[in-house]
């Protein structure tokens, strides 16, 4: 099936839609154990409490005891339904999410390769993002966000160590794609069939490579074609990370997807390295003369973790085009509050989480129409902002905005500034 979407004003056929797995499954952590022992301890008082009504009010107040009797079956069942949405959330595969975009079926001039972000129920995802653990990948190249790492497949869980080496390794080999396994040649089979062992079973749960392999193959079926890598929060961190790893792979012959990688757009996209890879970042979009522009809505708290500090030392790399929550427009070095720690920009944030309420749910539908108008659940989720403003302010809503009623050109730093 074909999806043709207009994007920007630009018609974009909607060429593949993959889901890449990572090579790993979830195991629920501390928290979802703990969620699970105290609805487990709920249900069973729930239970015993149900059992002692049965056994008593029928004998001494039946219109009480049956009153009594359905408003604990109506706990019991919110009880159950609970376990049963924790189960399915902590069951999901961690999975990669990757689109690709052309402005044309045939011949294009645009190719966008578009990573999607958090899913709010997916706990290996939402695990992935608070995850400030860090791989030394090179003394060039930095450290690089080991949860991210992860969800491009390249490093696995259950062999953390082994895979991390080999990853490494294979960014110098140019014999090699990025993958943690040993690949298995099949004969009959086209390159982009590859499949890999691990531990003498096949498996191809390898995002990064995947992908790459894809993209490869549309840029040769369509010659002209430029290539933009996007993504919103995680899809943000990915989207950086994947244009960092084309940068830093050694290529046997010419390297398709760098000679055609023309821009990169992150929407609250989180630090994905430490200063070292911030620089890497910087003189090689120079060298190769790619657009980089980071979009951060307001007080949104993702592009401000990991924390840009002395013991975590991650560090963003390119200018901020800041969006305040009347979607003006600035850019800069980095965005205020560049931690989320300071105590008067925490104040101050409640206090536009207000404005911000009344400008969703009211001026924008009187200045621009009703497509601007907040749902019922965002409206909802602006309530919330008051009280955990830098969480709500990270919705698609805030950003699909920005875009929609920003400057037609993103603003950029000064070059010279931006090196200061």
């Amino acid at each position: 099936m074909s999806i043709v979407l207009n994007l920007g004003g630009h018609a974009c056929y909607l060429s593949h839609t993959h889901v890449y797995l990572a090579a790993h499954a979830f195991s629920p952590g501390f928290l979802q154990k703990l969620m699970y022992m105290v609805l487990g301890f709920v249900q069973q008082i729930l239970i015993r409490l149900q059992q002692a009504i049965d056994f008593l009010f029928p004998k001494l107040i039946p219109i009480f005891g049956s009153i009594l009797k359905v408003f604990l079956r109506s706990l019991l069942d919110q009880n159950i339904a609970a376990i049963k949405v924790l189960k399915e959330w902590t069951s999901l595969l961690p999975k990669t999410y990757a689109f690709t975009f052309m402005n044309k079926r045939h011949d294009a001039d645009l190719i966008v390769l578009a990573f999607r972000g958090t899913e709010p129920f997916c706990a290996d995802a939402w695990s992935t993002d608070f995850d400030f653990s860090y791989l030394e990948v090179g003394s060039d190249i930095g450290r690089l966000h080991w949860g991210f790492l992860q969800a491009l497949g390249l490093i696995d869980k259950s062999d953390p160590n082994g895979s991390a080496s080999r990853f490494i390794q294979n960014l110098i080999d140019a014999e090699k794609l990025y993958a943690t396994g040993v690949l298995v040649a099949q004969e009959g089979h086209i390159v982009s069939k590859m499949t890999y062992e691990k531990n003498g079973v096949p498996y191809d749960h390898l995002a990064f490579d995947w992908i790459h392999m894809d993209l490869i193959q549309l840029l040769q079926e369509n010659p002209k074609a430029k290539l933009v890598i996007t993504g919103h929060s995680l899809g943000g961190a990915l989207a950086a990370l994947f244009a960092g790893l084309i940068f830093c792979k050694k290529m046997k012959g010419k390297n398709l997807v760098l000679e055609r990688l023309a821009a990169i757009y992150t929407f609250g996209q989180p630090r994905v390295g430490d200063k070292v890879f911030a620089r890497f970042m910087t003189s090689k979009m120079e060298e190769h003369n790619v657009q980089y522009f980071r979009v951060v809505f307001a007080y949104d708290i993702v592009p401000r973790v990991p924390f840009d500090d002395r013991i975590f030392g991650f560090k963003h790399f390119g200018f901020c085009c800041y969006n305040t929550i009347l979607y003006q427009q600035k850019a800069l070095i980095e965005e205020p509050d560049a931690n989320f720690v300071d105590v008067i920009f925490s104040i101050v944030i409640r206090v536009l989480a207000i404005v911000e309420l009344f400008n969703g749910a009211l001026f924008l539908r009187m200045l621009y129409g009703d497509d601007f108008r907040d749902s019922d659940l965002m409206t909802f989720a602006r309530y919330i902002a008051i009280f955990m403003p830098g969480v709500v302010a990270h919705s698609p809503t805030n950003y699909v905005n920005a875009v929609r009623l920003g400057p037609f050109q993103l603003r950029r730093v000064p070059f010279e500034a931006a090196h200061e």
